[in-house]
């Protein structure tokens, strides 16, 4: 921090919480982030944040839910593959697929790696390179 940021008052208000988290622990860098960024690292303001940090590396680990690729829901995605190619000269991105259809990054990545291993659609690393499969084909 600035010297001429170092105020009596703001001293005064780090004080409070000045050695309330073990060094080197997930608590003391949420603390320090929280100084940083000019905040007070209240006991619950960094119980909550390192509450939903922990939420968001569970909900990441996961397994994801396969989804369902029924006929109607694989004639949908191609649906939104010919628009994007027809309105915009390329395939869409993996986040436009997940927003057309209602699908987060796990079930897009998901459903698409099998669809492409069924032959219904290709894609390389290339974004916008989705699109679909020449053979068009879909085994049961």
């Amino acid at each position: 921090m600035p010297a001429d940021k170092i105020t009596e008052a703001r001293v005064n208000e780090l004080a409070g919480v000045v050695d309330k988290y073990r060094p080197g622990s997930s608590y003391q860098r949420i603390a320090d982030a929280m100084v940083r960024n000019n905040e007070v690292p209240t006991i619950e303001k960094v119980a909550a944040r390192h509450r939903a940090r922990k939420e968001a590396r569970l909900r990441r680990e996961a397994p994801p839910v396969p989804v369902v690729l029924t006929g109607s829901v694989v004639d949908q995605l191609l649906v939104v593959i010919g628009q994007s190619w027809k309105h915009h000269g390329h395939g869409p991105t993996w986040g436009e697929v997940g927003e057309r259809m209602g699908w987060d990054r796990r079930e897009v990545r998901d459903a698409l790696v099998r669809l492409r291993a069924e032959g219904v659609v290709e894609f390389t690393v290339e974004s916008g390179s989705l699109r679909q499969a020449r053979t068009g084909a879909r085994s049961a």
